[in-house]
């Protein structure tokens, strides 16, 4: 099972095609049609187009089912093969899809990877897709990362490559009894090769923040594994290959000793690995982006400048000016953005429901462990405020009501001093460019925005003094 995971930020609404269980959407020479038992809800979509920088769906086909449980739809502006996905309420699954496709899905979704079935063309690939999210993803029995803090930089190595092997060897013996396109193996080829490396990013990250493991130092040539990937990467960009993406969001060597690099510091940093394609303009766009989780909009000012000065793609130039321009927006001084929400006993709460007193915005999550391990902490800085004109606000996110409310009775979050609400979309944490969990945020009496990004709880005498001056502010 694949639980859909959006992303914090809206910048701009995808292009929704919707057609009726008959199929009534003009033919684009791509389908994709199906049959569902128990579905999770009454429509399914097929996400298939996606901003390279947010990696946000921007084409999306919607059918309804019928009274059986059928669907229809069609993909226009499908042009070259893609990886895409299929969704039935909160449930997933990936497909790989090219023009003139025409896929037949039968499944129950009660057992949604359990039943998941393909006919048609390309109907090779998408099941191997569903064997192996069975295989490797459920459960994740062998996934290497189970053994990260128990293992050595050689160990992991070793794990990481007999992963590897195991997925190359679950393909070799599926192709061998299954007609699959080239390009498919191609794709096949690189999201083992990406995964292999988006792990031993993620080690290599890992292990120089927990000196404390004395696993050894990272042997010399730890990342020689890099150099092998980049005759691959624009391809797999074109694929929008999600291992590409993954391994992508964990590459960081780029410069850090200058808090601004020069565009030219920028350039010497990414063309040995990315070359001169369109994957190093995600990466230098991404470097940029990222930024935008740690600094305001005045602090920006001069990653747009190094950015404009770099970047040869309109898209991801839009992506990063509406981008920024949020980021004005909620500025120390500006009004914070206005939210109703219902509480934990079903009450509408809005934000000016609370003028007149400092607001303490913590956006979190009950499957974010973090969070989880800020509540003492914030418990006791509640205790502290008790009487005075502060109200702390847990704004959940991406949580059914039934899990919220029993992590709520049982970290006794429940009292006074506590405002307790879940957001059933992304909406607000969009609004206050959540990217992270847990975030804060300090709101004055006025309404008006004291400090984006205030410290944790967990901070202590650095939250207290933030608060104090909110107070007086």
């Amino acid at each position: 099972m694949r639980l859909l995971l959006f992303a914090a930020l809206a910048l701009g609404p995808a292009l929704r095609l919707l057609a009726g269980p008959s199929g009534a959407l003009a033919p684009s020479g791509t389908l994709v049609s199906g049959h569902l038992a128990h579905p999770k809800s009454p429509q399914v979509e097929v996400a298939y187009g996606y901003n390279v920088l947010t990696r946000e769906a921007v084409a999306v086909a919607t059918a309804q089912l019928d009274g059986q449980g059928n669907f229809r739809l069609a993909l226009p502006g499908l042009k070259a093969p893609t990886e895409a996905e299929f969704r039935n309420g909160n449930e997933s699954t990936p497909l790989f899809l090219a023009p003139g496709d025409d896929l037949h899905l039968t499944l129950d979704a009660a057992k949604f990877d359990e039943t998941l079935r393909y006919t048609g063309r390309v109907a090779a690939a998408n099941n191997y897709l569903a064997e192996t999210v069975l295989k490797f993803d459920v459960g994740m029995a062998h996934n290497p990362l189970r053994q990260l803090e128990a293992s050595t930089p050689a160990q992991m190595r070793a794990l990481v490559d007999d992963y590897r092997r195991q997925r190359r060897a679950f393909f070799a013996a599926y192709a061998a009894r299954h007609p699959v396109p080239g390009i498919f193996r191609a794709y096949v080829r690189q999201s083992a090769d990406f995964e292999r490396a988006d792990y031993l990013l993620y080690y290599g990250s890992f292990h120089s923040v927990r000196p404390a493991l004395n696993t050894g130092a990272l042997p010399a040539g730890y990342y020689d594994f890099l150099a092998p990937l980049r005759p691959a990467q624009d391809s797999a960009l074109a694929m929008n290959n999600g291992q590409y993406y993954g391994f992508l969001e964990m590459y960081g060597p780029l410069p850090a000793s200058d808090p601004v690099p020069t565009a030219a510091a920028l350039l010497a940093s990414t063309r040995a690995q990315f070359g001169a394609g369109r994957s190093r303009d995600l990466v230098l766009a991404r470097y940029v982006y990222t930024q935008f989780n740690a600094l305001d909009a005045a602090q920006l000012a001069p990653w747009m400048a190094t950015f404009r000065e770099l970047n040869r793609d309109s898209a991801m130039a839009r992506t990063l000016r509406a981008r920024y321009a949020q980021a004005v927006q909620i500025l120390p001084g500006h009004p914070a953005p206005a939210f109703t929400l219902l509480n934990n006993e079903g009450r509408t709460v809005a934000l000016a429901d609370l003028r007149g007193k400092v607001v303490y915005l913590d956006f979190w999550g009950t499957w974010c462990h973090p969070c989880l391990a800020e509540i003492p902490a914030s418990l006791v800085l509640r205790q502290q405020f008790a009487g005075r004109d502060v109200v702390f606000v847990y704004i959940d996110v991406n949580d059914k009501e039934q899990k919220w409310q029993q992590v709520l009775a049982a970290e006794h979050l429940l009292g006074p001093g506590g405002v307790h609400l879940r957001a059933p979309d992304q909406q607000v944490p969009a609004a206050f460019q959540v990217e992270s969990y847990p975030t804060y945020w300090l709101i004055g009496r006025d309404g008006r925005i004291v400090t984006p990004r205030a410290p944790r709880p967990s901070a202590g005498a650095e939250t207290v003094a933030a608060i104090e001056a909110a107070l007086k502010g």
